[in-house]
């Protein structure tokens, strides 16, 4: 993970200075642009998934981005509560 932390990071400030450079001035390129923890979690059951499913389902609500979290326009939370498509393409079902 540290690794391509790096790399796309690395690309990331790449990518701005490019295409946003106007942007790119108002903000110091060198933060990080991850947030410095991680660890690894294995998700064994079905109700850890839904679980880690409803965490990142409800980032959005938590960073008062929306109200509901199936109003957040790149999530997959209405495909998972109301069966609608979704911006994001799944791959697999539980």
């Amino acid at each position: 993970m540290k690794v391509w932390k790096g790399k796309s990071s690395r690309e990331l400030k790449l990518l701005l200075r490019g295409t946003l450079p106007e942007y790119t001035r108002t903000i110091d390129l060198r933060e990080p642009c991850w947030q410095p923890k991680y660890y690894a979690f294995n998700v064994y059951s079905e109700s850890k998934v839904r679980e880690k499913l409803e965490y990142m389902h409800m980032n959005p609500v938590r960073a008062g981005l929306v109200e509901l979290a199936i109003n957040w326009e790149w999530s997959s939370a209405r495909y998972y509560e109301l069966g609608e498509p979704c911006e994001v393409p799944l791959a697999w079902e539980f």
